[in-house]
């Protein structure tokens, strides 16, 4: 089964709805949101790279928090809810976690084109949850 390319209508509401899980509703947002998807799509070719996601990130945040647009995060922040939360990841250990992630990624990105959907689902969807993980980013 080969996954087909995203209508730019698909990408439109997926951006959207992504803005709305962080409250953002403004039509610069979503400017920017498809300004970072296009550099992602661009580049998706490429070894993925610290540089790369900090562009990503510079173009998704300019005008939403331009002091953090970019910017791998020096602060401790925190995940959770009003129950619980977490530290992530201390900021001095963003970067050698990120290369690592990256690094997996990149290794396996030419099998990742053969593998089958739901290990290739699998692979991504563990992928994002140690990237969610590192939290690179103050926000």
């Amino acid at each position: 089964m080969k996954i087909k390319k995203p209508t730019d209508q698909q990408v439109d509401e997926f951006l959207s709805e992504s803005n709305k899980i962080e409250r953002e509703y403004s039509e610069e947002a979503l400017q920017d949101a498809k300004q970072a998807w296009i550099t992602g799509v661009l580049n998706a070719k490429d070894d993925f790279s610290i540089d790369l996601m900090l562009g990503i990130h510079r173009r998704l945040m300019k005008r939403l928090n331009p002091r953090i647009a970019g910017n791998i995060r020096t602060i401790p922040v925190y995940v959770g809810n009003s129950q619980s939360y977490r530290e992530c990841l201390k900021p001095e250990l963003i970067k050698e976690h990120l290369q690592k992630l990256f690094d997996g990624w990149n290794n396996n990105k030419k099998t990742l084109k053969e593998m089958p959907d739901s290990t290739k689902e699998t692979f991504v969807k563990e992928w994002h949850v140690r990237f969610e993980g590192v939290h690179p980013f103050e926000d």
